[in-house]
């Protein structure tokens, strides 16, 4: 018997057919998408028209772009169901994704968007997954991204993969990723894909009982620049307290301004100089229990994609 889930990841976005027909031969050593056309919505829609982040998910709701009840859309899961799909087929193992944290964009707010790309970047919902010292790595998470990256001007309800092999090609898919025109024609491309092809076919490419046992971990040693938000009281002395945290952990910071909400409040945003993703861990603790801060700061990594 045959199984075609081609509509299961990126909509329209031919990515399944890809990996088992067009790399064979070639290894394999890094996907990186935007795999969930929902969340790229929200995110362009809350930069280019402003709106807060439930104004823009209705939105999405009535374009159709959106379901009725979108919690596993806007908290990751659905990406990462989506990269382990992907991460089975290009390295030919069985994901086990019960030690896998996933993050998405539900606590993301109009200002993160517009500080990001006020900095230079765009924020964006990423399904990563790479092999790593014998370690299949998972990665679910909204990361910034340069303007000058090809990411960041995937907008809209789009979706993008790049395919990153051992002949150091860098192979890019996109095209639409949510909506029922973009989910149709994947399902009608495996109806006739299977009516047209009697030989029977491995959803994987290869049987599931032959597929590899791999450690599977989202743990990672990075070394990135990272963006920092906190809403902080107007008090003497706020600043000098957020700079001696960073400055405790080792943390660099590249630039630093603030913007006055009210009276008593302003934004601080920061970018640090690249610094190890534990130190910067280590800090948040510190900086959300700050007695000048209003609820925790908002930490995005910058990816170098």
């Amino acid at each position: 018997m045959s199984v075609r889930c081609e509509a299961s990841v990126a909509g329209g976005v031919p990515i399944i057919s890809t990996l088992k027909n067009n790399f064979i031969g070639v290894k394999i050593n890094k996907i990186t998408g935007i795999l969930n056309g929902t969340c790229n919505y929200i995110l362009t829609n809350m930069l280019d028209e402003k709106n807060e982040f439930n104004d823009s998910l209705k939105k999405a709701q009535n374009l159709g772009y959106a379901e009725q009840h979108p919690n596993d859309d806007l908290n990751g899961l659905d990406t990462l169901f989506k990269i382990s799909i992907l991460s089975t087929i290009a390295f030919n193992s069985k994901i086990n994704l019960n030690k896998i944290s996933y993050f998405g964009i539900q606590n993301i707010t109009k200002e993160d968007v517009f500080f990001a790309d006020r900095l230079g970047f765009r924020i964006k919902l990423l399904g990563i997954c790479y092999k790593d010292k014998g370690k299949l790595k998972l990665l679910v998470s909204p990361f910034l991204i340069s303007k000058k990256k090809e990411l960041s001007s995937v907008n809209q309800n789009h979706n993008a993969i790049i395919i990153e092999s051992n002949d150091k090609n860098k192979n890019i898919l996109l095209g639409e990723g949510a909506g029922g025109d973009a989910t149709s024609i994947s399902v009608l491309s495996d109806l006739t894909s299977l009516s047209c092809n009697k030989k029977s076919e491995y959803m994987f490419g290869i049987s599931y009982k032959k597929l590899k046992k791999i450690q599977t971990s989202d743990k990672i040693e990075s070394n990135d620049l990272f963006f920092i938000r906190a809403k902080v009281l107007d008090r003497p002395g706020a600043i000098a307290a957020i700079t001696t945290i960073l400055k405790n952990y080792k943390i660099s910071i590249k630039s630093l301004f603030q913007e006055q909400l009210n009276k008593n409040l302003f934004n601080v945003v920061i970018l640090t100089h690249k610094t190890k993703e534990k130190s910067i861990n280590l800090a948040a603790l510190k900086l959300n229990k700050c007695i000048f801060l209003k609820g925790n700061a908002m930490i995005l990594s910058v990816l170098d994609v």
